[in-house]
């Protein structure tokens, strides 16, 4: 480098100091995600080795419920009332003026696996939200419930009824909604 180039160089990160800085927020990962894109990334390792519990939690959760997790993470962000309620409500099994089991979020069409159905998104105060998947459709589902990648799962599969498929976080909140849809 010459003298001159010393000179501009200085100059310049003078000038870069003097700029101004957004104080807008505040800049980092998204962990969350990266956490849940290496999880799954172990979990089909695993899976490929044949052991380990994540290989195991993989292959007791239906393919349809595994499905239904991947376009609850696809619609995450949307809140709304897109679709009519009263044939949401009788596919919930819910009377016409009977409540949601807890604060409506956000009820739309939707389609899991080519097959047709509600996505039906409700929020339980202090418990957190659970995602309703309720199919339009009969579908081979057994009832059950497991986990799968951070996400507590339940197939509520009752007679004269399309299954439903709830999809939460928060174990207690997944419990407290079947508790309500059942009874």
């Amino acid at each position: 480098m010459t003298p001159t180039d010393h000179e501009f160089d200085a100059r310049m990160r003078a000038l870069l100091r003097t700029l101004p800085v957004d104080g807008g927020a505040p800049i980092a990962l998204p962990r969350r995600r990266f956490l849940r894109a290496a999880i799954a990334a172990a979990g089909g390792a695993l899976l490929a080795g044949g052991a380990g519990g994540l290989g195991l939690a993989y292959a007791a959760t239906p393919a349809l419920v595994r499905a239904a997790a991947a376009h609850v993470r696809e619609e995450s962000g949307l809140r709304g009332e897109f679709a009519p309620l009263a044939p949401v409500r009788q596919a919930l099994g819910l009377g016409p003026n009977a409540p949601f089991p807890g604060t409506l979020q956000l009820c739309k069409r939707c389609v899991v696996a080519g097959r047709p159905g509600w996505h039906v998104s409700v929020f339980l105060d202090g418990l957190g939200y659970v995602q309703i998947i309720a199919l339009r459709e009969t579908v081979d589902i057994p009832a059950g419930r497991g986990w799968w990648l951070g996400e507590h799962w339940q197939v509520l599969a009752q007679p004269h009824r399309d299954p439903l498929i709830l999809l939460s976080p928060s174990a207690a909140a997944l419990h407290e909604v079947a508790r309500r849809l059942q009874s």
